[in-house]
């Protein structure tokens, strides 16, 4: 037992360490008021590519100066990542993971707005997703998709869904795990697998895309600890 003791810190710090965070935002050191400005002012992209937004700065989506990037503007905006493509190009295998934490969240019961996070491929198209919108009068959803080969009703994407209140300051950790060699991809939120797919059948990533749209209501308020994207060995 104390050899299985002793072993357990090494075991515990590679696996710690077997993640690369390609593009990813934790928000902890960035200023009250940063938001997608490049370079000097903006929140700040500690993964490997560290690359750049397409635009500047949106108002309603900043950082608040305490680790969190809060999101109450109203209607349409978007930004996406890599501006140019991802730094190394366009990625055609590997195994990866979108990854947003919310801190919480705020949303009008009226509204139908959504608030999105997508991968997308060289097409523009998207290759998953998760989108967040209220579901009715009391509850909200987070909806969870990835391309596939059939998908529901024969749409060619594949849906999941988790459903929660409409005000929450629980944190809600959500993973949509993809790998274009296995063609296969899981939905977890806290740690709980919702489903897993089998048909995934993307072929090519190329960047990332964050956007309110036309319906998002400036009565909804949502807070992210972090998130990005991830490589897992």
């Amino acid at each position: 037992m104390r050899y299985l003791l002793y072993f357990l810190p090494f075991f515990i710090a590679h696996l710690s360490f077997s993640e690369t965070r390609l593009e990813y935002w934790d928000f902890n050191t960035d200023l009250s008021g940063a938001s997608f400005d490049n370079g000097t002012g903006g929140i700040k992209n500690s993964g490997t590519h560290a690359s750049l937004w397409n635009h500047g700065k949106v108002p309603g989506m900043v950082a608040n100066g305490t680790g969190q990037f809060v999101i109450n503007g109203a209607g349409s905006a978007y930004r996406k990542v890599a501006a140019s493509g991802f730094a190394t190009g366009v990625k055609t295998t590997g195994h990866y993971q979108l990854i947003i934490e919310f801190s919480a969240w705020n949303l009008d019961s009226t509204s139908k707005g959504a608030l999105g996070f997508e991968v997308v491929d060289t097409s523009g198209k998207r290759v998953v997703a998760l989108h967040l919108y209220p579901e009715s009068a009391m509850e909200s959803k987070i909806r969870l998709s990835a391309v596939s080969a059939t998908g529901y009703e024969g749409r060619g994407y594949d849906y999941a869904g988790h459903v929660s209140s409409l005000v929450t300051n629980a944190p809600t950790r959500v993973i949509i795990d993809f790998n274009l060699d296995t063609d296969t991809v899981s939905y977890r939120v806290n740690g709980s697998q919702l489903k897993v797919i089998t048909d995934f059948s993307a072929t090519s990533l190329s960047h990332l895309k964050l956007f309110t749209d036309a319906k998002w209501s400036k009565q909804n308020s949502v807070s992210i600890d972090s998130m990005g994207l991830v490589k897992l060995p």
